[in-house]
């Protein structure tokens, strides 16, 4: 109520999720979460949840296995915003999803109108910043736009006119 006084659109929520997690239940507890967040959007008046990919390396498990996992939780996700009217955002977050590469894959994995990325213009710290967001705007319902980003692991002013020339492309 104070947020429709003050003339203030709530676009979403945020939560702090981990799918990579080998215990089924630990995962489970981050889709239980994921849904618990995706209510408050919902009574907030946003269409959007934002979620992480997750931050475990769990030994013995290969990253097309932890892939497997996230995207079944993540798809169980969608279902469940899905009948809420609420948008599943993924946020590349510089954890398990390091690279444009990594989003493209989790994003084609998982393809459904109710899903898409929290393009974090400060995340991705491998390679070319600009060509990884080019690369995945597409795939934006929403952004992080920070003043800084990082190129070859020293942090730098973003370069505006070069964002928004992407953005309008």
């Amino acid at each position: 109520r104070k947020a429709f006084s003050l003339g203030l659109e709530i676009c979403g929520t945020g939560v702090r999720n981990d799918f990579t997690h080998a215990d089924p239940a630990k995962r489970a507890e981050s889709v239980q979460l994921v849904k618990n967040w995706i209510n408050v959007s919902q009574k907030l008046g946003g269409q959007t949840v934002r979620i992480f990919s997750g931050t475990q390396k769990p030994e013995g498990h290969t990253r097309q296995e932890i892939l497997e996992w996230m995207i079944a939780d993540i798809r169980e996700c969608i279902d469940y915003g899905t009948a809420r009217g609420i948008v599943v955002a993924l946020q590349n977050h510089d954890d398990f999803v390091k690279t444009a590469e990594h989003t493209i894959e989790i994003m084609e994995a998982v393809k459904s109108p109710w899903y898409g990325l929290m393009l974090d213009i400060g995340s991705y710290r491998t390679a070319d910043r600009y060509d990884e967001i080019a690369r995945t705007i597409k795939y934006a319902v929403t952004w992080q736009i920070k003043e800084k980003v990082y190129i070859k692991g020293k942090e730098t002013d973003v370069d505006a006119e070069r964002l928004m020339r992407l953005i309008k492309e």
